[in-house]
């Protein structure tokens, strides 16, 4: 929870260049962090 709140006060202060990624790498990115997300409700 620190580590989640340091991350998002990082964002907050400081401007990040986007990430550009191929179509492809969208793709597997939002399926890991679909999968992820759903480990974690799934064990709550």
């Amino acid at each position: 929870m620190v580590l989640m709140a340091a991350v998002l006060v990082l964002t907050h202060v400081t401007t990040l260049g986007t990430l550009h990624l191929p179509g492809v790498a969208q793709v597997i990115a939002g399926v890991v962090a679909g999968f992820g997300i759903g480990v974690v409700a799934a064990s709550c």
